[in-house]
């Protein structure tokens, strides 16, 4: 199991179902068995064990947006970005 994290403009096509990626994000963040943390500027909706384990189980972290901009700086800082 891994662990995605989900920008607020990945969360919001999310649920527009108009938006032209809504089904790929349904797919990969809801019916994926893999955790997913999200934060809405400074609020973050995960568990701190859950936030603990992903910071330091080693487990590859997937940050996934919608946002040319945070996909380059997640790129830079070495995240996978889905």
């Amino acid at each position: 199991m891994g662990v995605l994290y989900a920008d607020p403009s990945a969360l919001a096509r999310l649920y527009l179902r108009d938006e032209p990626d809504s089904d790929q994000l349904i797919e990969l963040l809801l019916a994926s068995s893999d955790s997913v943390l999200t934060s809405i500027p400074s609020t973050q909706f995960t568990s701190p064990s859950l936030s603990r384990r992903a910071r330091h189980s080693g487990e590859p972290i997937v940050f996934v947006t919608r946002d040319g901009e945070q996909a380059i700086a997640a790129r830079e800082l070495g995240l996978e970005v889905g």
